[in-house]
């Protein structure tokens, strides 16, 4: 029982961990791994098996090629046909969750969404009605979308791997097509008819001022002759003093986005973005005179080659748990971060020095060609369709080409799926689908390590008798052994730990649990199995429990709550559909 005992206090502290964000995810992962040895409950190869485990090879192989399927362009003629279909709120909703389930069945559920994003945005406003109104679908989508294959989400892929481990036939490429699609198409129609109706509406402004909220923070200053920012450069002045150059006019000329190499001079009006409660005593301080009764505008701020564009920060970007002064931003990119949009709240105090994450949206202003170029790198998704793609001119015949045989070598196993889609992702990189280096920034490497880090939890589990015990104790607890009713009982707590956990995890610490309720009650575990997969990938309750519902969270404004008002119905739907139709697929 003190191993038991154990390993439920490592779980349990792990889950605290992951909740409150103390420490990141895939370091909580190494550290549940080397605690898992140091308090010998492991050995040091079983320890590390996570890293060697198929499942870790397998994601990597399937992030490399969707990049590739990315880069191709052929999605972005699902997006041109949503932008022409896309009528009304209900035909934009069922266009976009059907176009995004579809493809998410198949490549990264974040490349999906990151795609179809900027479309979405343009369409809806195009409508005029908010973005908020589309993007939980958006991210429903590619959720409901991941259920449909084998390589649609991790969790499907973890569940499937650990049956091979116990010596079960583990489910193949299209075993949960039958399902998924059904999922899918259930969960089209309660957003198209229902779930719309209770989503906000949100950052619905057409004027970007408007939906940053930044016009009570720019005004006009002139440069006195006595001022001591004559013969300065911006860039020795800017971080001694909380305000942000965007423009300086300079007789009859402006420059919007000034190099911070640019030197002030005296009569200069400068455009400058700060605090209204900072103005008077920054302007005294410098000698600045204020100028009165300037009324700016979304124009005032871009020019014949300057504009100003909104982006939203990847999960893979270089800017995640950083600073714009950290990364010397402006002079790196010669760039103008003038606010940043958080969770549906607008911060422009002190950007320089305010911890960027996942899913905030920047307010970018500077020249056309340099966000072109620099976004990319970045990893930095416009909210516009500006078309910008790391494209390397292979035809995308060829790259559709390699990834169907993949997944038929996987499917009709001529190949294990680990070996199929390492393989293809070779095949694309010689052929030159995708660059080397760019194969390596689209593996996401901190969900690997989490997959690695977190495998061996579940050996623990199955070692030390854990999993078996909470099984026996769920079980006796609830007093029955209706396979039906545990299997509910499933699906509600691998959802309710969805809502705070990444689904890898879960479906880690689940699956052994699975497998050993359906021992209990002396039944088939492909049911259990499946209905595991199948919850874990549904991740609805809450922003953070999957990296699509991060993505939307800032463009969207969400809060919190929206996803749990929008997505509770849609789990238990969700749930009713497993419990009912899944016995039927797969008997007891």
């Amino acid at each position: 029982m003190y191993e038991i005992s154990l390993t439920l206090g490592l779980i349990l502290v792990s889950l605290l961990l992951f909740v409150t964000e103390w420490v990141r995810y895939d370091v909580v992962a190494v550290l549940t791994l080397l605690t898992l040895n140091l308090t010998g409950l492991l050995t040091l190869e079983e320890s590390f098996s996570g890293f060697s485990n198929p499942a870790v090879v397998t994601v990597a192989g399937v992030l490399v090629m969707s990049r590739a399927v990315q880069n191709a362009g052929v999605i972005q003629t699902l997006g041109t046909l949503m932008a022409k279909w896309g009528k009304t709120p209900g035909q934009l909703t069922l266009l976009i969750m059907l176009s995004v389930g579809l493809i998410s069945g198949f490549i990264n559920d974040i490349g999906a969404a990151a795609l179809l994003m900027p479309v979405v945005m343009m369409v809806s406003r195009r409508i005029g009605h908010p973005p908020s109104k589309f993007l939980i679908p958006l991210s429903y989508g590619c959720l409901l979308g991941g259920t449909i294959t084998l390589i649609g989400t991790p969790p499907n892929i973890l569940v499937t791997l650990i049956m091979a481990q116990h010596g079960i036939e583990p489910f193949k490429m299209f075993d949960f097509t039958s399902i998924g699609v059904l999922v899918l198409l259930a969960g089209i129609l309660y957003m198209t008819l229902l779930g719309r109706h209770l989503l906000p509406e949100r950052r619905g402004e057409a004027n970007l001022m408007d939906r940053f909220q930044i016009r009570d923070y720019l005004t006009e200053l002139a440069v006195c002759p006595e001022s001591d920012l004559v013969g300065r450069r911006l860039e020795q002045i800017q971080p001694e003093n909380d305000f942000n150059v965007l423009g300086i006019i300079r007789g009859k000329t402006t420059r919007m986005s000034p190099r911070p190499t640019e030197r002030i001079r005296s009569g200069d009006i400068l455009l400058v973005e700060t605090n209204p409660a900072e103005l008077t005593s920054l302007a005294q301080k410098l000698d600045l005179e204020i100028l009165s009764e300037v009324q700016l505008e979304d124009s005032d701020l871009s020019s014949d080659k300057v504009e100003v564009v909104e982006a939203v920060i990847m999960p893979n970007s270089p800017l995640v748990d950083r600073n714009l002064s950290q990364m010397h931003f402006r002079r790196r990119f010669n760039l103008n971060v003038i606010a940043v949009s958080r969770k549906g709240n607008s911060v422009i105090k002190r950007l320089a020095f305010l911890p960027l994450n996942e899913g905030d949206v920047l307010l970018i202003q500077g020249d056309r060609q340099r966000i072109d170029t620099s976004l990319p790198a970045l990893a930095c998704l416009p909210l516009a369709d500006r078309k910008i793609s790391l494209e390397v001119g292979t035809h995308p015949f060829l790259v559709l080409g390699i990834f169907l045989t993949a997944v038929l070598a996987a499917s009709v196993e001529w190949l294990h799926v680990a070996i199929a889609f390492s393989l293809g992702a070779f095949l694309m990189i010689i052929t030159g689908c995708i660059r080397p280096r760019e194969a390596y920034s689209a593996v996401e490497w901190p969900i690997l390590v989490l997959m690695g880090g977190m495998i061996p939890l579940g050996t623990a589990m199955e070692k030390t008798g854990t999993a078996s015990w909470v099984a026996n104790t769920l079980i006796d607890t609830i007093g029955t052994s209706d396979a039906h009713l545990i299997m509910a009982i499933l699906y509600l707590l691998v959802t309710a730990l969805t809502g705070v956990l990444n689904n890898p995890s879960v479906a880690v610490i689940m699956t052994p649990i699975a497998l050993d309720l359906s021992a209990r009650l002396e039944v088939s575990p492909l049911p259990f199995l499946m209905v595991t997969a199948v919850a874990a990938s549904c991740a609805f309750l809450s922003p953070v429990s999957h990296k699509a519902n991060v993505l939307v969270w800032g463009p969207g404004g969400y809060r919190f709550t929206d996803y749990t008002r929008v997505g509770l119905p849609l789990a238990l739907i969700v749930g009713l559909i497993c419990v009912l139709v899944v016995p039927l697929l797969w008997p007891f």
